[in-house]
């Protein structure tokens, strides 16, 4: 089965912004960190790390950009930091969670994801990629929990809705994997697994058709 994956996202605090924006070393490290300017961006979080050591939010986004650079462990280093000060931060375990995954730490990323729901149930992203992790893992049962969750919060969430008819399909459920794959096609046409999904689709109902 494919496993589709998410981009990180970056949750940046809308309170406490320190003044001055066009000197502001934690805004500029926003927007590098937005325009993929990596290495500016940790030298920015790092200026304002310097003058607010215990701004989580910064040191937040300053794994981030770790992350996003590709420096792992630097990353990793940062959200331990965190989460030795405030365990309960569900952004902090979803996004080591994503460092455990680029180092193929899988396991290790499934319980971080898990962590991140315990502290946060409604946090999307975690509950995406935990259905996705899981897949990848053989988890069936756990990934269909997922996925089902996720749909019913965003009905049109296109990488659930084509995993999930793959475990439908895999399960015998083969009404339920044509309704999902007819709605992602419906929703996207002419994309990335579009041919795939037809084919699937038009299989399906020849199945359904023979079996009525």
């Amino acid at each position: 089965m494919t496993r589709l994956i998410v981009n990180a996202t970056v949750m940046a605090a809308a309170i406490g912004l320190m003044a001055c924006a066009l000197h502001d070393p934690y805004r500029l490290g926003n927007r590098a960190l937005e325009q993929h300017r990596y290495e500016e961006a940790v030298r920015q979080y790092q200026s304002a790390l310097a003058e607010h050591p215990d701004d989580l939010r910064i040191r937040n986004n300053l794994g981030v950009a770790y992350l996003r650079g590709g420096q792992h462990d630097l990353a990793f280093q940062e959200f331990q930091k965190i989460l030795a000060r405030h365990p309960a931060d569900a952004k902090a375990h979803f996004n080591l969670a994503l460092v455990y995954y680029k180092q193929g730490l899988y396991d290790r990323e499934l319980e971080e994801y898990r962590n991140t729901i315990e502290w946060d149930p409604d946090h999307f992203d975690a509950h995406v990629h935990l259905g996705h992790a899981s897949l990848a893992k053989g988890l069936e049962a756990d990934a269909i929990r997922e996925y089902e969750w996720v749909l019913k919060r965003n009905p049109n969430h296109l990488p659930a809705l084509y995993n999930l008819s793959l475990l439908y399909e895999d399960r015998g459920r083969t009404q339920d994997a044509l309704s999902l794959l007819e709605r992602y096609l419906t929703l996207d046409p002419h994309g990335q697994w579009s041919a795939n999904a037809a084919e699937r689709a038009a299989a399906l109902r020849k199945r359904l058709s023979s079996h009525p």
